[in-house]
């Protein structure tokens, strides 16, 4: 009987230890939201070991998608280690390392081929140090060195590795004149609605638009709203906004989503 009990306990107790190491599962759909079993794009496991939560994220095919550790995961994810991406074909896109929830060392990004496309360091969630970013070819493209997040200094070469005249690697869009003159132009040619002023309708809505290569406002839209009356009105002002100063990108010019309060009080 001595032995049995101490074959029941053993077996007891290896059933515990399976328990608390077995991964818990968690399906999500395809915006990362949880959803039942039948239903997901995706899937995490779980197992929590050294007061951490090592979790794997994996594509419905059971490719891995992502590898990391978590100090917390709810209410709020806190990363803490190395963090890995892949493709659904097994292709790894990028490296992270944090240390409680902030970015805390090298970070690496790599094309679909698997080449390194971009090498940067991060101190307490900031760029810090170089920030390279490479041709497929493997010849540097741009070269850049940061401070607690500011850009300091930078290169650019050719792909032959020739020093070219250096540019930014992104502008923003500016209206002539700047964001004053923008919301002056908007001041005095806001056209209040006379139903609104009637019925002491005030409130902001929130215009979306595109801004083309050329900087020309285009695909203007509500993204929200306090008041359909107040929507045609503000949509017409930003239709007559003046062309700005396109945005660009690694020295391209390129399209600009923008989202422009316009606030609606009488006076």
């Amino acid at each position: 009987m001595k032995i049995l009990a101490a074959v029941l306990l053993v077996f007891i107790f290896s059933s515990a230890v399976v328990a608390q190491t077995a991964p818990d599962t968690i399906f999500y759909n395809k915006d990362w939201k949880k959803t039942y079993s039948a239903y997901y794009t995706y899937y995490r496991t779980i197992n929590r070991a050294d007061g951490k939560f090592n979790v794997e994220d994996h594509y419905r095919s059971g490719q891995i998608q992502m590898r990391g550790s978590f100090l917390a995961l709810e209410p709020k994810e806190v990363e803490d280690g190395h963090f890995t991406y892949y493709t659904e074909s097994g292709i790894k896109t990028r490296d992270e390392y944090f240390k409680d929830g902030l970015l805390e060392g090298d970070y690496l990004s790599y094309d679909t081929a698997g080449h390194l496309m971009l090498k940067m360091f991060f101190k307490h969630d900031k760029w810090d140090g170089h920030r390279t970013a490479y041709y497929s070819s493997g010849v540097i493209y741009r070269d850049e060195i940061y401070a607690d997040g500011e850009f300091v200094s930078g290169h650019v070469y050719n792909e032959k590795g020739k020093e070219v005249k250096f540019f930014p690697r992104e502008e923003m869009p500016v209206y002539p004149g700047g964001d004053a003159a923008m919301a002056e132009f908007v001041s005095t040619h806001l056209e209040y609605p006379d139903i609104a002023k009637k019925l002491g309708i005030q409130g902001t809505v929130k215009v979306k638009f595109v801004l083309g290569t050329e900087g020309k406002v285009e695909d203007v839209g509500i993204a929200e709203t306090e008041n359909i009356v107040l929507n045609d009105a503000a949509m017409d002002v930003v239709r007559k906004l003046q062309k700005f100063k396109p945005a660009q990108q690694e020295g391209r010019l390129v399209k600009f989503s923008y989202i422009l309060p316009i606030v609606f009080k009488i006076k």
